[in-house]
């Protein structure tokens, strides 16, 4: 009863066309599948791994109450089978992978959020081989149990669709050191950064020709491009100078050319870098003190497990570094002094996330929206005013660690 094409699997599933990415590996799980015999479909282990990353109870009963639906079905035990066996007991299927996999109709249920659990024991000697603790791997694979909720909110029905954001934890690209998150990732913006090798300063330019808004965004961000008021970067090494537009550490590019002695500066980032980009997961208070201690965590833990991954910085893309928040929150609430403590940047094509992310609403209706928080207060206000809302991001590195200086600000006394 192993041999279950893909085709079989396909019809019985009602799967559709983009399913046939798992077609050109199905022969690699073939002659280990043995239907009904599925360790990581029975109610003990399946009970055991949601307890072992600390999952509510609601949704681990969720998710056992999911069972009975793989009980006689052999086309979704030989599908999940096969994602497991690629995944991780031959380790082939990467992150790319995963997230090319089609979500419809497997969304909406405990697919994949069964197959993650599969991979409890994959991931656990994974970060021991490293030298890892335990703790620090459970606590890292808190987005799975998020992941759902949110499908939750959004849809109103149980599942899972952000899988190739989940994927990041059960593959050890992702660790949750304390309030924070810090992934393997390239810079992915057209900044360079610089350093004065004697007082330390950094400065930011764009790259030459990148077209900006007056409000110092680029032209595009958050779905608005202007024709009136625009104005194009420079960015130029000539006699020994580099000249260059100023981009403040509040995250404005300004028409300013600013002029530095190349000799004096070091290049210290720029887009592709390798760095460690900052995720803040939905866990509760973002306590100021507590994403300072991450921080320190994190500079400890990458050269310590990581030694190869050489990362030249910290940076971070999200609605909580909107400098618009400024106008609205007090100077001592917990997102503006967290905000205060990088050199935030525009961002390309930036989106407004607030809505979804405050909310749980894409798109939201301000005569109805909720008003019982500040921050909502404040979003629906700026809304209500004309404005829109935009993600921004940051940049930081190990060697400016002072959590509470606000060293980029005053180092340009702001």
């Amino acid at each position: 009863m192993s041999k279950f094409t893909f085709e079989e699997v396909k019809k019985a599933l009602k799967l559709d066309e983009k399913s046939e990415i798992w077609e050109k590996d199905w022969e690699l799980s073939e002659e280990s599948f043995k239907f009904g015999e599925l360790y990581f479909l029975e109610e003990n282990y399946v009970g055991k791994s949601c307890d072992e990353i600390k999952m509510k109870p609601e949704i681990k009963k969720l998710i056992l109450d999911y069972l009975p639906v793989f009980k006689s079905n052999i086309a979704l035990q030989r599908l999940i089978w096969h994602c497991h066996y690629i995944t991780f007991v031959i380790a082939k299927a990467k992150k790319p992978d995963i997230a090319a996999w089609p979500t419809e109709p497997l969304d909406e249920g405990m697919f994949f959020p069964l197959f993650f659990l599969s991979g409890i024991d994959f991931i656990k000697k994974h970060n021991a081989k490293l030298g890892i603790s335990e703790e620090i791997t459970i606590d890292s694979l808190v987005d799975l149990e998020l992941w759902i909720i949110v499908y939750k909110e959004v849809t109103g029905k149980w599942g899972l669709r952000q899988k190739h954001w989940v994927a990041n934890a059960f593959l050890g690209h992702i660790y949750k050191l304390g309030r924070l998150q810090f992934k393997f990732d390239p810079f992915f913006i057209d900044l360079n950064v610089y350093r004065n090798k004697k007082d330390r300063r950094i400065i930011v330019f764009p790259y030459d020709g990148i077209e900006f808004r007056k409000d110092g965004q680029f032209n595009g961000a958050d779905k608005i491009r202007e024709t009136e008021g625009i104005w194009k970067s420079k960015l130029e090494i000539k006699d020994g100078f580099i000249y260059g537009n100023f981009i403040s550490p509040t995250g404005i590019a300004t028409p300013e050319i600013k002029k530095i002695m190349q000799s004096e500066w070091d290049l210290i980032l720029k887009r592709d870098s390798r760095c460690l980009s900052v995720h803040i997961p939905a866990t509760g208070p973002m306590d100021f003190a507590q994403c300072g201690e991450s921080f320190r965590r994190a500079i400890e833990f990458f050269p310590k497990y990581f030694p190869e991954y050489n990362y030249e910085g910290f940076f971070c893309d999200s609605w909580l570094l909107d400098p618009q928040l400024e106008q609205y929150l007090p100077a001592e609430s917990n997102v503006i002094k967290f905000m205060k403590e990088f050199y935030n940047v525009p961002v390309p094509d930036a989106e407004n996330t607030v809505f979804f992310r405050v909310f749980g609403k894409e798109q939201l209706d301000v005569k109805t929206a909720p008003r019982d928080t500040s921050l909502r207060r404040s979003i629906i206000k700026h809304v209500e005013n004309g404005g829109r809302w935009r993600d921004t991001a940051f940049v930081y590195f190990a060697e400016d660690f002072n959590w509470g200086s606000q060293f980029y600000r005053k180092m340009w006394g702001m």
